[in-house]
């Protein structure tokens, strides 16, 4: 699949009976703002070293994973990333990730047992504004608990790779990228969106949905978008060569949800993921769900 799809809405990846309940989607592409507590919510990184010794974790896995990562904080007792991924899914990266740190982890404090709290939330990014409100988020995590005046005193987050355009591992280029053409510019964009106010009396770790959106932004660049050098085929042009009745091309078109006109959306699924065309603007096109569109995926085994 191509790195261009991104689904529209938002689900969770968590622990216990309730995560057999909630669709999983993992797709190489997909970006997501992942959430690990410790333990009872206990603190997991105690010292500077413990930080460290995570962050070279983060770095390491997620080139070996062939991922990205755009942004990270690394509280007392959990942190965020906001990740995208390859051709290895979520859950195998968060797995080689957690078991590193919590081999660490029990061998230096002299101790056994699970170090993190379940399954890892995980938040479906749904386009590039979704993006930079969680990009702002994780940033001011610590200036919402409190430990902080101000976002660029923490140590332990992304914060300073965008302020001060430091290089490392970071993608920030992609981000601030979304924000101007001119690096320059896009670091004066960034910080002006780090001063934007937060709300500290609420805690939204639990629950994404209620993280505060940014109402008026409007990257310089499409989120996640295809190489510019390959012109598409449009998505009419798909549906019409998926259908090839004009009477049929409509009814889908039009969202109609008669059942023999299935085996045709998901031939223009697939055709469409294959052209380049993002999951959420095929899911549209034909007035379905991102949902709907991505089951319809999974039923055609499309790659």
């Amino acid at each position: 699949m191509c790195d261009g799809c991104l689904a529209f809405a938002l689900f969770y990846c968590t622990g216990g009976a309730r995560m057999n309940k909630r669709l999983r989607i993992e797709y190489a592409g997909a970006v997501y703002h992942v959430i690990q507590r410790g333990n009872n919510k206990e603190f997991v990184f105690h010292q500077a070293q413990d930080k460290g010794y995570f962050l070279k974790s983060v770095e390491k896995v997620m080139r070996f994973c062939e991922a990205d990562t755009f942004a990270y904080v690394i509280m007392g007792n959990h942190y965020h990333l906001l990740v995208r991924t390859g051709e290895i899914g979520l859950g195998q990266v968060m797995h080689r990730l957690n078991t590193r740190y919590s081999m660490y982890y029990n061998q230096t404090k002299n101790r056994s047992g699970h170090v993190f709290q379940g399954r890892y939330q995980a938040g479906l990014i749904q386009d590039e504004r979704h993006l930079l409100t969680v990009l702002r988020y994780i940033h001011q995590n610590p200036l919402r608990a409190g430990i902080c005046d101000r976002v660029g005193e923490y140590r332990w987050s992304s914060d300073h790779c965008y302020r001060y355009l430091q290089p490392g591992f970071v993608n920030k280029e992609f981000v601030l990228d979304l924000l101007a053409s001119d690096q320059g510019k896009a670091r004066n964009e960034y910080l002006h969106l780090m001063e934007s106010v937060v709300e500290p009396e609420n805690d939204y770790d639990d629950n994404f949905e209620k993280i505060p959106w940014i109402p008026d932004i409007k990257p310089a660049a499409p989120i996640l978008s295809t190489s510019a050098a390959k012109q598409l085929k449009s998505l009419d042009e798909i549906l019409l060569a998926a259908t090839i009745k004009r009477e049929t091309f409509e009814l889908i078109k039009a969202g109609s949800r008669r059942r023999e006109l299935t085996p045709l959306k998901a031939i223009f699924i697939d055709l469409a993921l294959q052209e380049g065309h993002p999951l959420q603007n095929i899911a549209a096109h034909i007035n379905i769900s991102v949902v709907a569109a991505f089951k319809l995926k999974n039923v055609q085994n499309i790659p």
